[in-house]
């Protein structure tokens, strides 16, 4: 029964006579009665429909939690692109991911398949200004250029053991994007 779309049924109004003498004392007890039994009912109802939404909410975050732990045991495909300027710090730190993935894969014997780091090919962004701000003199540049190296590692595990891969800190310039695939 869905409590939401049922209407709280009333009893209907107690008709009265009127005499010269005002209303009967039998009749306005029966309309107070009325309004003491419609008023029962509407919290009667109003108390059954909170425990139903209740009940309700209850069972939806149960179910959500056994799909937590249920996702948490499933099978990723994880993306990890790795992006810095400097090339020597993101080359220690791919290092340092796939050698912790190997400990963990060769110790803990927990099923993890990983492919790279895959380099990428590096942005060269130039950028040719003047030297003098005033724009007399001889007609000198400067020339400036910032390299850009990017690694794409993938992973193929659960979420909880990727979280013991990646728990070290990340140095200062690295910059991490995760993709997560079901």
């Amino acid at each position: 029964m869905n409590l939401t779309t049922q209407k709280v049924p009333k009893i209907g109004p107690v008709l009265f006579q009127e005499r010269e003498g005002g209303l009967n004392k039998q009749s306005w007890r029966v309309c107070e009665y009325n309004n003491i039994i419609n008023e029962h009912i509407e919290e009667i109802y109003f108390k059954s429909f909170i425990k139903n939404i209740f009940q309700k909410t209850q069972n939806i975050m149960a179910d959500l939690k056994e799909k937590k732990v249920e996702d948490e045991q499933q099978t990723k495909k994880i993306r990890m692109i790795v992006t810095s300027r400097n090339a020597q710090d993101l080359e220690n730190f791919t290092n340092q991911v796939t050698e912790k993935a190997r400990v963990i894969q060769r110790d803990q014997g927990q099923q993890v398949v990983f492919k790279g780091p895959v380099r990428m090919p590096t942005k060269h962004l130039k950028m040719t200004v003047r030297k003098s701000p005033c724009g007399e003199g001889s007609k000198t540049w400067d020339r400036f250029e910032m390299r850009i190296h990017k690694r794409v590692i993938d992973f193929q595990c659960t979420l909880p053991t990727f979280k013991d891969i990646t728990n070290f800190k990340i140095g200062p310039g690295i910059n991490v994007e995760l993709n997560v695939e079901q």
